[in-house]
């Protein structure tokens, strides 16, 4: 291969020329294939023939003269600089799928409080409706053995010999309807006197103002444990 002046179109070209000694051992049908060859490539790293022919006895061929470094060095290079841009992208590909990992991290951990916040409001909601049950439940119970309190008070002729506050505790067996079926004593009031005229008051009230026996609280009223304080 040489270096040579293209005198008519000035400028730099490479000749290519078969070396006798490779002329005889190889004969000049394989550089003429060669060269037809190399007539019919048209690649970007491939350089086009610009004239062939024989001189002196000589087979040549000439090509475009690339300063530099040579084919194969420039091969390489692209290799590498093409590696260079897979690893580049093969990165850029990672951090995005990372950073898109991280994004739906955040935004299940986001759903995750909202969906806590909402369970911890609602539980908060029913228990503040069973509280709120409750009472309205309890302030119901009240009212009917109050109610059942004063009637009993109202029937019991208590003597005015009766003094101080003596309380007495009572389980009244009730029947659907209000009517006492029986009366046990569980605690005395220390006074037999008020005790009998409580007990006398509870036949003689009977039958007490209890809930409907379709409702819910009438099963607390079935056995009712009641504390009958004197008040005068």
């Amino acid at each position: 291969m040489y270096l040579a002046e293209d005198l008519k179109h000035h400028r730099k070209v490479a000749v290519k020329v078969l070396r006798p000694d490779l002329a005889a051992t190889l004969g000049p049908e394989r550089f003429i294939r060669e060269i037809e060859v190399a007539a019919q490539l048209h690649h970007p790293h491939i350089l086009p023939l610009y004239d062939s022919g024989e001189a002196d006895g000589f087979l040549f061929y000439v090509m475009p003269y690339e300063e530099g470094k040579s084919l194969r060095e420039r091969l390489e290079k692209e290799k590498r600089e093409r590696l260079e841009r897979e690893k580049l992208e093969k990165k850029k590909e990672d951090e995005a799928k990372k950073k898109r990992e991280r994004e739906d991290l955040a935004k299940k951990k986001l759903e995750d409080d909202k969906r806590r916040k909402e369970e911890e409001l609602a539980k908060a909601e029913a228990e503040k409706a069973r509280a709120a049950a409750a009472a309205a439940k309890k302030t119901e119970f009240d009212r009917f053995v109050n109610g059942i309190r004063a009637k009993i008070r109202g029937r019991a002729n208590v003597p005015d010999t009766v003094t101080g506050k003596p309380e007495v505790h009572v389980l009244i067996k009730i029947l659907p309807g209000g009517e006492v079926l029986d009366i046990r004593i569980t605690q005395r009031s220390g006074n037999p006197t008020y005790d009998t005229a409580i007990e006398r008051g509870i036949r003689s009230a009977s039958p007490l103002p209890v809930p409907p026996v379709n409702s819910e609280l009438f099963p607390q009223f079935r056995e009712l444990n009641l504390i009958i304080q004197h008040e005068r």
